[in-house]
């Protein structure tokens, strides 16, 4: 890698305080390649990691380049295999929150990604043209909890030339030629630089600057939040507009992680229509925006049943001595002769979480976390929990033998 790039590579790994254990998310495209590499050289051991969505076939030859690249820089591989409904509506988004969601399951460790100077350009201009604001045209961020762009300085041309001289393959994905982000790339952006040269690095700049902004005035935001991480509604309603805004995209993006598509102006105006305990907004992704008496949370969807000994229910953490089932409560279904709605209710759980709490059997015997459990018992030990997260206030533990 040139003197220059990897020198500006180094300080940007050092303005994000990249250490180890450290992954690098690599498609086979000449971003993540040319990263994967500078990071060695700068002697950094990040594990390789490729998101296989078994979409295509072609991405299995992909992930065999990739674990030859992992191969010849000495750095450890891992292949991540998904499998996604095929259904071409909404697949690009819904891949995407896949892929970030598989990634972010790896162990403790930040993640670095490919972006680079000309990806955040194309970004800037597709969010213009859909409207955005502040937040939005401030586009990709250099760091977001773990994930990490280091090569947002580098242009792609940079990236490219240093690959061809080191030798490094790569592979040119063809969708980046289809769709908008294509056209972006290949006929607008191309089109601004004859215009005006560097538009690509102006677009970038202000971005940054926007970023800073976005951040002083999501600061302003703090008071909104309870202590518990969901939204007062009273003091969103008092906010101006654009403390409104940040406060819920805050709100949004901290529940939902990082790959999901960003709220617009539809959403954004829905969710401050909310003004009733119960009132729901289904956002893209399936999550949705609930008011819980006087607090506005961010809610995933409802989980399916699953089975195990220890294992992620929802909102949930199970741990059991032996496999047992978890289950959100049927309608009007009983408990001790009782309306377990109701008992929920009794017990302190607001109607917004009831659907997300859980029914635990096993055996034909239930156990609802926080109320009296069956008489009769088999013997097994099982704890629940839930985490506090964005949004999410913590409950239990609970403990019971069923």
């Amino acid at each position: 890698m040139p003197t220059d790039l990897l020198e500006r590579l180094a300080g940007s790994c050092a303005a994000l305080s990249l250490g180890e254990p450290l992954y690098v998310a690599v498609s086979g495209g000449v971003d993540s390649t040319v990263l994967a590499a500078g990071l060695r050289l700068l002697g950094l051991r990040p594990t390789v990691v490729y998101v296989h969505h078994g979409l295509r076939a072609a991405a299995d030859d992909e992930a065999k380049v990739v674990g030859a690249l992992a191969e010849r820089l000495g750095l450890p591989f891992e292949l991540i295999r998904l499998r996604l409904d095929p259904d071409p509506a909404g697949l690009s988004a819904r891949a995407r929150a896949a892929r970030y969601a598989a990634l972010d399951a790896l162990p403790a460790g930040d993640i670095a990604l490919g972006h680079q100077l000309d990806d955040q350009a194309e970004t800037v201009l597709d969010r213009l043209a859909r409207g955005a604001g502040a937040r939005g045209l401030a586009a990709m961020r250099p760091r977001r909890g773990r994930f990490v762009r280091p090569l947002l300085f580098a242009r792609r041309a940079e990236l490219v030339a240093f690959a061809e001289a080191a030798g490094l393959p790569w592979i040119e994905d063809p969708s980046n030629r289809t769709r908008s982000r294509g056209a972006l790339r290949h006929q607008v952006l191309p089109a601004l630089e004859l215009i005006r040269a560097g538009a690509a690095v102006g677009l970038a700049r202000s971005a940054a600057c926007l970023a800073e902004d976005d951040a002083l005035l999501s600061a302003l935001a703090d008071p909104l939040f309870t202590d518990d991480g969901g939204l007062s509604r009273e003091r969103l309603a008092a906010a101006p507009a654009p403390i409104q805004r940040r406060a819920l995209l805050r709100l949004t993006e901290s529940a939902r992680g990082e790959g999901a598509d960003e709220l617009g102006a539809r959403h954004l105006d829905a969710a401050l229509g909310l003004d009733h305990p119960g009132a729901a907004l289904i956002l893209p992704g399936g999550y949705s925006l609930v008011m819980d008496d006087d607090t506005l949370r961010c809610l995933p969807p409802a989980p399916s049943p699953v089975e195990g000994a220890v294992f992620t229910w929802g909102l949930w953490r199970v741990e059991a001595e032996a496999p047992v089932l978890a289950r959100s409560p049927e309608p009007g279904e009983q408990l001790g002769g009782q309306d377990l709605a109701e008992r929920l209710r009794a017990a302190g759980v607001s109607r917004i979480f009831r659907r997300y709490h859980p029914v635990i059997e096993r055996a034909g015997q239930r156990w609802v976390p926080g109320l009296t459990p069956s008489t009769t018992s088999l013997g097994v030990r099982v704890r629940c929990e839930r985490p506090a997260g964005p949004s999410v206030p913590g409950g239990g533990p609970f403990e019971a033998t069923i």
